[in-house]
């Protein structure tokens, strides 16, 4: 009888419990996201880290203005040729200023936009790109090149001291030889190399490639009463201005090379 009522007993207490625990309100779990009054809370980035652990560098942003009468270098200091200019430039004491185009992006977007503005090409060139006023001279293979020595640094940096002649309000540099033809022109190919072998400073422009510097040369063609047609070299000095003369500069259909050299060295000996 005693069990009976201890059974029963336990039956009751054990409902009573379930009731209980059914009648209860579920409390939502905490959210590690929500603070107290339920809102989201702002959970801070860690900045994040390459493989190595390192932080993941941003492209730096320059806002530089490219000032007149200034030397720019764009390049990175890994190019054993930029490194060797600046180097010598620094042995000269030319001031100049240096932008590292594989980590300042906004620079090499500058140089690329620089480049096309001059009709130049921006797919396959050498560094360092030199810009001085609104001059670029950067190493070309018929100029600053030959096969025993390679980069002709001295070359290179004879042409920078020649492009830092120029005036910002003159389009044309005084004492400064100009020459406009083709690399594929063998009478300029000619002329030009003889010129490097003499250590002359020149300024070459590629009309086939810059559209600016072919519409320029036209229009000295024209100031002189030359016509609207040009023989390669036209080569342009000061006020002077002459190119290949069937009459004078020819044997038969032969360019007489060391007789146009001879009239471009007595332009650049001329008294102004």
């Amino acid at each position: 009888m005693k069990k009976t009522k201890w059974a029963l007993l336990l039956i009751v207490f054990l409902g009573a419990s379930v009731l209980s625990a059914g009648n209860q309100k579920k409390i939502p779990a905490k959210n590690p996201k929500t603070n107290p009054s339920g809102k989201t809370v702002e959970v801070k980035k860690i900045p994040e880290k390459n493989p190595k652990g390192k932080t993941i560098e941003q492209p730096l942003v320059s806002k530089t203005v490219l000032q007149n009468s200034v030397l720019y270098l764009y390049g990175t200091p890994d190019n054993d040729m930029t490194y060797k200019v600046m180097d010598e430039l620094k042995r000269l004491n030319i001031d100049f200023v240096f932008f590292d185009v594989f980590k300042l992006k906004a620079k090499k977007e500058e140089m690329i936009k620089l480049l096309k503005n001059k009709g130049l090409s921006t797919e396959y060139f050498d560094y360092p790109v030199v810009v001085y006023n609104s001059n670029i001279l950067r190493p070309e293979k018929e100029t600053h090149f030959n096969k025993l020595e390679g980069f002709l640094l001295t070359r290179f940096t004879a042409d920078i001291q020649a492009l830092m002649k120029s005036n910002p309000e003159t389009q044309f540099k005084t004492d400064t030889l100009y020459i406009y033809g083709t690399t594929s022109c063998g009478r300029t190919l000619g002329v030009t190399r003889k010129l490097t072998e003499d250590k002359i400073a020149y300024i070459f422009y590629d009309v086939s490639k810059d559209t600016g510097k072919r519409k320029e040369m036209f229009n000295l063609l024209k100031s002189k009463g030359m016509g609207n047609s040009a023989k390669y070299p036209v080569v342009s000095y000061n006020e002077a201005v002459i190119q290949p003369d069937q009459n004078i500069h020819f044997k038969g259909k032969v360019f007489v090379l060391l007789k146009f050299l001879e009239d471009v060295n007595q332009i650049m000996n001329t008294k102004k």
